[in-house]
């Protein structure tokens, strides 16, 4: 059975929620060894190409990693690690390769997607949803690329 469009959404904005601000308080923290390269660089300044680009980035993101940082490796998890430890180690190594992924951040940008990923892992542990998961970093994408940001 499908999730309800309802719970689909609050559980997005629940994670953007729950994961936003820290990641926002870790950078300002954290904003002097983060690298020189930012995503808003790659970004048009016409405003028609910059929001084509920007929901770009953030939808091909935001599918594509809850797929590969999150479904993929709980199909693994359920097939080798055993009940007891499946949800920690799940959530723990998925996290922790999240992060290392995007280490090209910072250790601000490491630390927040860590907690990013851990909340994300558990909510998907949990629901074995993904839409949730595709919206709400789909919508932390959007915060992080809009041309606002500029």
């Amino acid at each position: 059975g499908g999730m309800e469009v309802g719970t689909t959404v609050f559980l997005a904005l629940a994670l953007v929620a729950w994961t936003w601000p820290v990641g926002r308080v870790l950078g300002l923290v954290f904003w002097e060894h983060c690298c020189t390269f930012q995503y808003q660089q790659t970004i048009p300044r016409t405003p028609a190409a910059a929001w084509l680009v920007c929901v770009y980035m953030a939808a091909t993101a935001a599918l594509g990693e809850e797929l590969i940082y999150r479904a993929l490796p709980w199909l693994y998890a359920q097939a080798v690690v055993p009940e007891r430890w499946r949800r920690t180690v799940y959530v723990l190594a998925t996290s922790t390769v999240f992060a290392m992924a995007h280490s090209e951040q910072g250790i601000g940008g490491i630390l927040s997607t860590f907690w990013f990923g851990v909340v994300a892992a558990r909510m998907y542990s949990r629901y074995r949803s993904l839409w949730p998961l595709v919206l709400g970093h789909f919508l932390y994408n959007m915060i992080v690329y809009a041309p606002w940001t500029r």
